[in-house]
């Protein structure tokens, strides 16, 4: 994905008020931004470069767009994972007719399908795939989707706490490192639970900690 593809996508996500709102969009996709940076140091996302990064930026602009829709329609708010699918059919929609930009200069196959799916896939306990959206490339998707997934459960929209991640490997696992400005409360017991999807895409387990400051 490109510099410009992704001022699209932001665009695209600041007509639906980034669902729940600019600073929690802006948050998650710092945390998923300096996740993959750190990751990408150690060598633990092989094939992925700055573009797939941007892909990545794109998706946590993207993530939560199907939130403002059913406070739109007057719907009671969905759950997670429901909330998640209305995201993903909301973007399928938007992608439909896009602007000028992705006009342009259109998606490729790949990058729909990764930004599709980590949407799709960043609170799902069980992720599924549409018959007529295929992933493209499995690895690329899961990577992205699994840092999304621990990015955004760092980030409470209500109650924001958490303000960045140390990441720090071994030859048999990764360790998150939260540091905060207060208490988490849940925060990081929901980042481990979804911690899985990354794990099984790099093949070495994580473990989410608290970095207790003096």
């Amino acid at each position: 994905m490109t510099d410009s593809q992704v001022r699209a996508i932001e665009s695209l996500a600041e007509t639906s008020q980034f669902g729940s709102g600019a600073r929690h969009a802006h948050k998650v996709a710092t945390l998923a931004s300096a996740i993959f940076d750190q990751l990408a140091a150690r060598k633990l996302l092989q094939w992925l470069d700055i573009p797939e990064r941007r892909c990545l930026t794109a998706a946590s602009y993207v993530h939560d767009i199907g939130a403002s829709r059913t406070i739109a329609e007057g719907t009671t708010v969905a759950p997670d994972e429901c909330q998640s699918l209305v995201s993903f059919q909301t973007l399928r929609s938007m992608l439909a007719s896009p602007p000028a930009v992705l006009q342009r200069e259109p998606l490729t196959a790949t990058d729909r399908s990764t930004l599709l799916y980590a949407v799709l896939w960043h609170c799902q306990s069980e992720p599924c795939a549409a018959d007529d959206e295929p992933v493209v490339d499995t690895f690329c998707t899961r990577a992205t989707a699994g840092i999304l997934r621990i990015a955004e459960a760092l980030d409470s929209p209500a109650r924001p706490v958490v303000r960045d991640v140390l990441v720090r490997s071994t030859s048999s696992y990764i360790r998150f490192l939260v540091r905060t400005t207060d208490a988490p409360i849940g925060e990081i017991g929901l980042a481990q639970e979804r911690a899985d999807m990354l794990t099984e895409a790099l093949g070495q387990r994580i473990v989410i900690q608290e970095v207790i400051e003096d």
